[in-house]
């Protein structure tokens, strides 16, 4: 049982879930985080030819190397730059 609950929390599997359950009207997809790539690999499973266009913000080296269609930009992102006043 705890299997199950674990998949299913998994950043693809939730997803893909959430988009199942909600129709969604919007054309463009924004991914940020170590793992975006697996989070548009499950739209673009659902929304499939609804995505217009799609951009991807990972950490720079989690890139997987998965193919994602052209009209998708992948962009490695470094840390944080903390403000010096904050």
């Amino acid at each position: 049982m705890g299997g199950i609950a674990i998949r299913k929390s998994l950043p693809g599997a939730a997803v893909r879930t959430f988009l199942l359950e909600h129709k969604l009207s919007g054309k463009i997809l924004l991914s940020v985080g170590k793992a975006a790539e697996e989070m548009t690999q499950a739209a673009y499973e659902v929304l499939q030819s609804q995505i217009f266009e799609g951009m991807i913000f990972t950490k720079y080296g989690h890139s997987s190397g998965k193919k994602f269609p052209k009209r998708t930009t992948r962009t490695p992102l470094s840390k944080t730059i903390t403000p010096t006043k904050s």
